[in-house]
């Protein structure tokens, strides 16, 4: 059980105050008192019968309970005054009455327990009201005017309730400001959040089309690169096909040229075989000439016979003409395909570094 003398402890943002909690007088039912050292003040809240009533209501306990007391107490909150910005203790929507008090002067025992003698003097009248109090009580019950005095504190309740009524109007009427405001603040509100989430809707729709029109054009740029790879591989197909047959017939046409040369090359050896045995047999027939030249004069009656042998050297002669007018052009075609086979040779190497060109064309160049 809590003492009367003991104060009760308020602790508040790492901060300790000592509470007294003491009865009233008159209309005002309690006195809370919150003492303040450190700064020499004590703030003080009357309580009136009403409020209370009220309180031991919600508190469910009785009024002079320690129970009730510690309700208070464990209600009371710290809030900073708009007007001056100070901190001022309040209890519900009531504000406490600051006031300085002297601390220099302690009792000695008051010293020990680090307790102002005001509140030792508080406690004092406290105290002395409680016995008066209790003592006015135990006349009332025996006294005559018990009736008198109930009428009397009916009126003055009921004064204390209309009181109390009107003061519960003006709260009614402060909440339903308040919550008139905090309506039309939902209302701001519930309208900002509603922009805010329609701008990013429309900020979300965008990036999915932004999104959308992205993955469209990757889609067209995958077909293109598909495309262009599948053409590019054809049209490598082909080139290594035209190679390829291009390299088949520059064989062929130096397999055929080989063949040409080859059988220029025995054209032209019988040729000079049937040179040469014209030649001998011209040889012959000059050796046999001049032999019959130089015996003519000896051989009178073999004029006849030279005259044969003359007419027989003349149609060798014209046969040797003849011959040496054929072996002409075939020499000049030997020698042109001499030519020829050279550029082939020379195409054939070149085809390794350069772009090839038309056989026509090089055949023309190497020529010139």
């Amino acid at each position: 059980m809590h003492r009367a003398s003991e104060p009760y402890v308020l602790r508040i943002d790492g901060r300790t105050f000592p509470v007294y909690v003491m009865d009233g007088t008159g209309d005002q039912r309690m006195k809370v008192t919150i003492v303040s050292v450190s700064t020499r003040t004590e703030h003080v809240l009357h309580v009136p019968e009403t409020a209370v009533s009220i309180l031991a209501s919600a508190a469910k306990c009785d009024v002079t309970s320690d129970s009730f007391k510690e309700f208070l107490v464990g209600h009371i909150c710290l809030r900073k005054d708009e007007r001056t910005t100070k901190d001022t203790f309040v209890l519900g929507q009531t504000r406490f009455v600051e006031r300085p008090f002297d601390a220099t002067h302690l009792l000695v025992s008051d010293v020990a327990e680090t307790m102002p003698r005001r509140m030792v003097a508080d406690l004092s009248e406290v105290l002395r009201q409680l016995s008066d109090q209790r003592c006015f009580q135990e006349r009332q019950i025996w006294s005559n005017q018990q009736l008198f005095d109930a009428i009397v504190n009916g009126f003055e309740q009921l004064h204390l309730l209309a009181t109390h009524c009107m003061q519960q109007e003006a709260v009614v009427a402060k909440l339903v400001k308040d919550v008139d405001k905090w309506k039309a603040a939902a209302i701001e509100r519930t309208r900002r959040t509603d922009s805010a989430l329609h701008e990013h809707q429309r900020t979300l729709d965008q990036l999915e089309s932004f999104a959308m029109s992205t993955q469209q054009t990757i889609r067209t740029l995958d077909s293109q690169i598909h495309d262009h790879s599948t053409a590019m591989t054809a049209m490598r197909q082909d080139l290594e096909s035209a190679w390829k047959m291009r390299q088949q017939t520059m064989e062929l046409e130096a397999e055929r040229s080989r063949k040409e040369w080859s059988d220029f090359r025995m054209d032209n050896k019988r040729h000079m075989e049937r040179i040469k045995d014209a030649f001998s047999l011209l040889n012959e027939a000059q050796s046999r000439t001049s032999k019959h030249v130089t015996n003519v004069a000896g051989e009178v009656s073999e004029l006849g016979r030279f005259k044969e042998h003359v007419a027989h050297n003349g149609q060798l002669l014209a046969e040797v003409r003849q011959a040496y007018v054929e072996l002409l052009p075939k020499v000049h075609d030997m020698y042109v395909l001499e030519r020829k086979r050279q550029a082939i040779a020379a195409v054939q190497t070149l085809s390794h570094v350069d772009a090839p060109q038309s056989k026509e064309d090089m055949l023309v160049h190497f020529l010139h």
